[in-house]
């Protein structure tokens, strides 16, 4: 590979991990602002939305999307693993 191509290359890092650097800056900021809007004793994701900005509400979207996929893996998962309803419940609960 020539010189040139090699400085090129390096500079393209360079700014890649500008940019990483920025946006890893940016979603601590979110995050921070998440933390702010969550009432005492609840959870980041029972924060306020109204104290949220333009640029937060995005991002807590996107996580609260996030947790609902990992929540429901876990459920399907749990829900997989179970022994099966034994059949006289099942008819109990109207099932069948």
């Amino acid at each position: 590979m020539e010189r040139a191509a090699v400085e090129a290359k390096l500079r393209q890092v360079e700014e890649t991990r500008a940019l990483v650097a920025k946006e890893e800056a940016r979603m601590a900021a979110v995050g921070k602002k998440v933390l702010q809007a969550v009432p005492a004793d609840k959870q980041w994701w029972e924060a306020d939305v109204g104290q949220l900005g333009e640029a937060e509400l995005p991002e807590f979207n996107r996580a609260l999307l996030k947790l609902r996929d990992n929540v429901k893996r876990h459920a399907d998962k749990l829900r997989s693993d179970a022994p099966p309803t034994p059949l006289p419940l099942r008819l109990k609960a109207g099932v069948i």
